[in-house]
């Protein structure tokens, strides 16, 4: 992990980035110059190229960070440069540009380059293209992540909730989360800056929920629970419903969680035990109802401690079970074919309740 970099770090990033790539190109003649920002143009640096004898003029603005709405920002500064003088060919540079945001430059004839090794430059005859670099400037502040406990309920209330026609205030979506308006505020503003929510007069709604979703499958831990195993003379299906029922008493303390609840939401695979969330404090009454033995192997049950009580919010339609979202969640993270459980509820649940 790397923290964010100042403007002096980027430049000195990108132009080294710049001269290790061209650098790369053995038929390649390269003179690289640094500009000085004026009103007019942001122009960071100039790259004269000779490329088997033709020339080529590459103009260059980088900056410290490579989300969508700083690339479109970028984009229409880069094509007011390349509309003054017809023969530049446009390049943004950044610590990382994401798959979105590369599609951007892409659909713009706009290059782009960033520091984690990811480029394009289609510019005849002169084509470099490498992808699937990994992230090398990750922001480390806690409050910069989408993917901390609290921050983790704001998303699922967006998910969760979702309907394209729904827009929030902060102050609502601050309420319906159970977290503060200032990390609603600083949530929002880093969802802004993906394009995954659209601002709109005070209020915002969300525009990319799958990519979200996605996103945080990818970065989402189920190892935060804490897992406690046991084994009960029940079958399963007794099981899951003896739970199903404290889940509905107390939708606070308890829901059926990965497998157990994708058979109710979108049934689809065969599985060995039942899974559910329980809280700390109704644990020992769950065991002890249930008659359960706490065991290290042969289990068949999971009983799972959450790592934040908003894993249990926004149940849905099926008050037995963890919401849509969180189920997937959690399957998409387990073994034991959770991967293929959770595409099916993804398809079968949650892209036709989003109207996708």
């Amino acid at each position: 992990m790397v923290k964010s970099l100042n403007y002096g770090e980027v430049e000195e990033k990108a132009e080294a980035a710049l001269r290790a790539l061209l650098g790369e190109v053995p038929f390649l003649k390269t003179r690289i110059k640094r500009m000085v920002a004026d009103d007019d143009s942001q122009i960071d640096f100039v790259a004269d190229l000779q490329v088997s004898g033709t020339p080529k003029k590459l103009i260059i603005e980088c900056k410290s960070t490579g989300e969508p709405r700083f690339v479109r920002d970028a984009i229409l500064r880069l094509d007011r440069g390349r509309r003054k003088d017809p023969n530049a060919y446009p390049v943004f540079m950044a610590p990382y540009i994401s798959p979105e945001a590369a599609s951007l430059c892409a659909e713009e004839n706009i290059g782009y380059i960033d520091f984690s090794g990811n480029c394009r430059l289609s510019t005849p005859p002169l084509f470099i293209h490498k992808e699937g670099h990994p992230n090398q400037y990750l922001e480390q502040r806690p409050l910069r992540s989408l993917y901390s406990p609290k921050s983790e309920r704001i998303l699922r209330t967006l998910l969760a909730l979702h309907d394209p026609k729904k827009s929030w205030t902060l102050e609502r979506l601050a309420k319906e989360s159970s977290v503060s308006l200032g990390l609603v505020a600083k949530v929002c503003k880093l969802l802004a800056d993906k394009e995954w929510i659209k601002p709109d007069y005070g209020w915002s709604y969300l525009a990319k929920p799958l990519e979200l979703l996605k996103d945080w499958a990818q970065n989402y831990s189920f190892d935060r629970n804490t897992e406690r195993f046991f084994y009960s003379m029940e079958d399963i299906s007794e099981i899951e419903r003896k739970i199903g029922v404290m889940a509905k008493m107390s939708p606070k303390n308890a829901a059926l969680a990965s497998f157990s609840a994708a058979s109710l939401l979108a049934p689809m695979v065969r599985y060995q035990r039942a899974y559910a969330y329980v809280m700390p404090q109704a644990m020992p009454g769950v065991i002890s109802t249930l008659k359960l033995k706490e065991v290290t192997s042969g289990h068949n049950l999971v009983l799972l401690e959450p790592y934040d009580e908003g894993v249990l919010d926004h149940r849905g339609p099926i008050k037995e079970a963890t919401s849509p979202v969180q189920t997937y969640l959690d399957l998409i993270s387990s073994k034991s074919r959770g991967e293929e459980a959770a595409e099916f509820l993804l398809n079968q649940v949650i892209k036709k309740e989003w109207k996708l």
